[in-house]
């Protein structure tokens, strides 16, 4: 979260401690986000006043805060899923699950197994001890199903038979929808869905078909899961199964529930002491491998844990493992130091995390990071690619490789993306701007060649629309002050590139378009609208815009519930309804000490663009 350098206003003058967070705790707790937000950012508003290239060190700073509330936050971690909306019964999930679990065919079972292994074992092979289990336990499984069709229904079944269940489903779920259009019209018949959804019967598969079958996937998997009782039947199957189905788009469509899972496995995690790796002497070959095994899922988990960081999510787990640049004394803790265990996919990814993380305090600072902890992050990564190589190089080329090939290379240009942005941002040296297009056509060149070798499954990896996300949101606010030919061009690619991206993604692209298309129209503001003078400075209605949709989103995501309805003064204050949106901008005592709001013209474009932009659809 973005830290400044001294304590906000309000806490200054209350004399209170002051965590530096934009907008800090004491501040969301006495619902005075607003104010916080717009003193932190008081003096970026009264810098950007020319259109230079040398002031634009002086507006990056609203970026880092805007991007980590819009992007990162609002778009990736959050849906407005109210619980007094209308949900499926009990009974009518078991009917829907029911239908998906009859659907699919014994042959087409192990046909969807098959491909997950021979395709997808990066994603999936660290969270299961032994391959040959899953086809035993498929076996077993179809076995419980006939026997319970010969019981009509009436057969039992225990928590272990349905985390079984649900695990065969989420390797199922990862299989549909990793698989390409011609592979699934090899495997699975889609008349009988047309049948059931009521529709036009057609022979083949399209790619709408195949993300309306991985949500009934997904769901009929959530079922099962649910069925287990895991509150009361604790497994660490649970982990096995989230850690498959965070490979899919669960983390964007359920963020909720996601969180939930990531906290449930690090408890699961904690109560069956598995974070503990070290081998010994007395390790049998059993043990031995189960350790490996639980390194490898911890490492995945704190992987996770870390993407998923959020105000929404106030446990984790990440943490305990110490940055790369910590000295040995560090890792006393933990008994050892992971970073000089042998390098396997897990933690080469970890590794890269950790740097990513370094990375991420740096850059969410509203001061200017020191180019020393850039320097170094820079050499910790100039190792890791060694390895990356080391790692890479002694495997054969099967398509399971080279998805672990594409996914550590693309973390590790997203971490030198990020690195050269703050070189951009902070330092403008004369090499800083070629590296960042440079890293940006690399990232651009890694997911069309994956496209152009046959290769389209490798983009439907969940943490590749995080990253163009950010790249193209960056480039659109970049090129509104400082628009450069090869940067706007850059921006035409990655629009283009977004628009062949995986339909699988959902409506997160939608949303994602809905950030493109308000960073546009804030660019054509900026040119036509004429930045006037004030007593504190020159201003322009774009900050105020930028300062605005932060503030709507860090109160719905500090949205606190009120246990006395007859209280509504704080609920009001933390969370904004849709019918209060408007209200937001014509509050007659706030506005009036609001610098940019004694303008009437400019309190009339605010209130227009944000009626015709609602920032709110990016979490709807």
């Amino acid at each position: 979260m973005e830290r400044t350098k001294l304590a906000c206003h309000f806490c200054t003058v209350k004399k209170v401690k002051c965590d530096r967070l934009i907008p800090c705790g004491t501040c969301i707790r006495k619902g005075l986000e607003r104010e916080c937000i717009e003193s932190s950012l008081e003096i970026l508003s009264q810098s950007t006043i020319i259109r230079n290239k040398d002031d634009i060190t002086n507006i990056m700073p609203i970026w880092q805060s805007y991007e980590y509330w819009i992007i990162n936050i609002g778009l990736m971690k959050t849906r407005n899923m109210s619980s007094s909306s209308t949900i499926m019964s009990l009974e009518q999930e078991l009917n829907v699950s029911e239908f998906w679990i009859n659907y699919l065919q014994e042959k087409n079972s192990f046909d969807l197994l098959n491909f997950a292994i021979e395709n997808l074992g990066t994603l999936f092979f660290s969270s299961v001890g032994d391959i040959n289990d899953l086809f035993i336990q498929l076996e077993q499984y179809w076995r419980r199903k006939r026997h319970h069709e010969q019981e009509n229904g009436k057969g039992s079944s225990t928590p272990e038979d349905y985390y079984w269940d649900a695990l065969l489903w989420a390797i199922f779920t990862l299989s549909l929808y990793y698989a390409s259009i011609d592979q699934l019209n090899e495997i699975l018949d889609p008349k009988p869905i047309f049948n059931w959804l009521e529709i036009d019967i057609q022979d083949k598969w399209s790619e709408t078909l195949q993300l309306t079958v991985y949500e009934g996937f997904l769901k009929c998997c959530l079922v099962l899961l649910k069925r287990t009782n895991y509150m009361m039947f604790p497994n660490v199957k649970l982990i096995q199964i989230f850690l498959i189905l965070y490979n899919t788009t669960i983390s964007l469509n359920l963020p909720s529930l996601t969180n939930n899972l990531v906290i449930q496995s690090i408890q699961l995690f904690k109560m069956f002491n598995l974070t503990t790796f070290k081998q010994y002497i007395t390790d049998d070959t059993a043990m031995g491998l189960s350790k490996q095994v639980f390194s490898k899922m911890w490492y995945r988990l704190c992987f996770i844990d870390y993407f998923q960081s959020s105000p929404l999510k106030c446990i984790e787990c990440h943490s305990e493992i110490p940055s790369l640049f910590q000295s040995a004394s560090s890792y006393a803790a933990l008994g050892m130091n992971i970073y000089q265990n042998n390098d396997t996919f897990e933690l080469v990814c970890w590794k890269i995390c950790s740097i990513d993380r370094d990375i991420e305090k740096t850059s969410d600072s509203t001061q200017r990071p020191l180019l020393k902890t850039i320097d170094a992050a820079k050499r910790e990564l100039e190792k890791l690619n060694n390895s990356i190589k080391k790692l890479t190089k002694t495997k054969e080329k099967t398509t399971n490789s080279l998805f672990e090939e594409f996914i550590l290379k693309f973390l590790e240009t997203s971490v030198r993306w990020k690195m050269e942005r703050l070189y951009l941002i902070y330092y403008q040296t004369s090499s800083s701007l070629d590296m960042f297009i440079f890293y940006t056509r690399s990232i651009i060149y890694q997911l069309v060649d994956n496209i152009n070798r046959g290769f389209f499954l490798f983009n439907k990896f969940p943490y590749v629309l995080n990253i163009v996300s950010r790249i193209i949101g960056f480039l659109i606010f970049y090129n509104i002050f400082e628009p450069r030919p090869d940067m706007i061009q850059l921006a035409d690619d990655m629009k283009e590139l977004i628009t062949v991206l995986p339909i699988i993604f959902g409506d997160s692209i939608n949303r994602l378009g809905i950030i493109i298309s308000r960073l546009e129209s804030l660019g054509i503001l900026w040119d036509k609208v004429q930045i006037i003078e004030s007593k504190k400075g020159i201003i322009h209605p774009i900050f105020k815009i930028f300062q605005d949709d932060i503030r709507l989103i860090s109160r719905f995501t500090y949205k606190k519930p009120l246990l006395i309805k007859s209280v509504t003064e704080i609920g009001e204050r933390l969370l904004l309804s849709n019918k209060e949106f408007d209200s937001v901008f014509s509050n007659s005592e706030e506005d009036e000490a609001d610098e940019f709001a004694v303008y009437e013209e400019f309190k009339t474009i605010i209130q227009a663009f944000q009626q015709e932009h609602n920032i709110l659809e990016v979490i709807n």
